[in-house]
């Protein structure tokens, strides 16, 4: 699965380093070693394509439920589980 890539002009999209490179891989870490959680939580997770990348990459590896709220307010906390 491949993520979608930064959009050079958006606050976060920007500043944040190998936010790419570490989508992807957290999106591998759920596949290969997944199965050995049944909840798995995130912090800093500020943009919603990532939260719904990582919610597809989670799906594929059993985890049906996401939880996510973030915005200038929000928690930035993802939350998956079986």
């Amino acid at each position: 699965m491949q993520h979608a890539p930064c959009a050079p002009h958006r606050g976060l999209l920007v500043v944040s380093k190998k936010r790419n490179e570490r989508m992807l891989e957290l999106g591998s870490f759920f596949q290969k070693q997944g199965c050995q959680y049944d909840v798995i939580c995130l912090q800093e997770v500020w943009v919603s394509a990532d939260a719904e990348f990582l919610a597809q990459c989670g799906a594929l590896a059993g985890f049906n439920h996401i939880h996510f709220k973030s915005g200038l307010f929000g928690s930035g906390l993802v939350t998956l589980s079986r």
